[in-house]
């Protein structure tokens, strides 16, 4: 029965001393860059989220689009697209995501900086963070593609009207990208790149607490015989 009570306590040891980990030099400079990327990615996204993308200037057309709304006018007055609105209302994932993905690698690069001994919440929040901001990424890159390649394309600049007394020539509008929309398609081949990153770093950094679980509990267990 002692040794029952030996084994438990050892057990329980373990789980204690798994509330903390003791970060090697790699492990801390891996965490630490892995947040900074992961914040990084962050202010990317919130950049080309809430920055307009594409500008209109014309009598016939004019305003500004960005994947977090727009403001488009048709001959002065306000124009609706149904294809823009919809995309609006699902752009919140490109706002929230960036805020989320923050949050939750902020303590742990703080941690790390500080000392070795990091709370192991702040690792598994690390974790969590670094997938939220590979997968926002991945998301950037859908919303980007249906933007730059579908909407902005159809959207008409100037044609020809026909009309019971003659065909007219309605005067066309400009449209161009702005800086941050142009940044945006620099950037094009590195989003995949970036989202795969941060997803394989949320994949080491769970395995590695895994491993560091796992060697908790198959230490030697020392029994207390007095």
């Amino acid at each position: 029965m002692a040794s029952g009570w030996n084994v438990y306590e050892a057990r329980e040891a373990a789980l204690r001393a798994s509330r903390y980990y003791m970060l090697g030099r790699a492990a801390r400079l891996g965490v630490a860059a892995a947040s900074l990327l992961a914040i990084a990615s962050s202010l990317l996204v919130l950049l080309l989220a809430l920055t307009p993308l594409y500008r209109f200037q014309g009598i016939m057309l004019s305003g500004w689009i960005r994947l977090t709304g727009y403001q488009l006018a048709l001959y002065d007055a306000p124009l609706r697209v149904p294809v823009l609105d919809s995309l609006v209302r699902l752009s919140f994932t490109l706002v929230l995501g960036p805020l989320l993905s923050t949050a939750l690698v902020s303590l742990a690069l703080a941690s790390t900086i500080m000392s070795p001994k990091v709370p192991r919440v702040y690792l598994e929040a690390a974790a969590a963070g670094y997938a939220v901001a590979g997968l926002t990424v991945a998301l950037l890159i859908s919303f980007l593609r249906v933007l730059f390649r579908d909407i902005i394309p159809s959207i008409p600049l100037g044609g020809r009207l026909p009309t019971a007394y003659g065909v007219f020539t309605l005067r066309g509008s400009s449209g161009w990208y702005t800086d941050a929309g142009l940044l945006a398609l620099r950037l094009w081949s590195l989003y995949p790149l970036l989202a795969a990153l941060l997803i394989a770093a949320a994949a080491a950094l769970v395995y590695y607490l895994a491993r560091y679980y796992e060697d908790l509990l198959e230490e030697p267990l020392v029994y207390n015989t007095s």
